[in-house]
């Protein structure tokens, strides 16, 4: 569907397909950014992610979503480590910083050994198995 098109969905259309052509139109602008050659990602998304992460007031899912996200930014590392430690941080929240650092590591083809050694249970354990899956001879040298 044209831009035009989206656009006269969305100046007659119901509540639902005022929406989709939200989405549409959201669709098309990514895609021709891709095309132009203008697509990256936002640099300064880790830092949002960030606080959310780090937020006490954040719930557990909004907190377990940017964990995941900040798997992408290897400037993370050390926010995602902290979030790990953090009392009374959920433990679904701690697997998720595990894996995520675990992704950090695998890219960086070696694995920050004072974190790891320091991680709690849960997240230890979520980084190794995630390691394990992908390259297990990371964690041997």
């Amino acid at each position: 569907m044209s831009l035009l098109g989206a656009l006269h969905i969305l100046l007659g259309a119901s509540h639902n397909k005022r929406r989709q052509a939200d989405q549409i139109s959201a669709r098309s602008s990514l895609q021709f950014a891709r095309c132009a050659g203008r697509y990256e990602k936002d640099m300064n998304q880790p830092s949002g992610l960030i606080s959310v992460l780090l937020d006490p007031s954040a719930d557990d899912a909004s907190r377990d979503d940017a964990a995941m996200d900040l798997s992408e930014f290897d400037q993370a590392e050390e926010a995602l480590f902290k979030a790990a430690l953090l009392p009374g941080i959920s433990d679904i929240v701690r697997a998720s910083c595990g894996e995520s650092l675990a992704e950090i590591w695998l890219r960086a083809g070696a694995v920050n050994r004072k974190y790891y050694d320091a991680l709690p249970p849960t997240a230890q354990i979520a980084a190794r198995n995630y390691i394990y899956s992908k390259n297990s001879d990371l964690l041997k040298s």
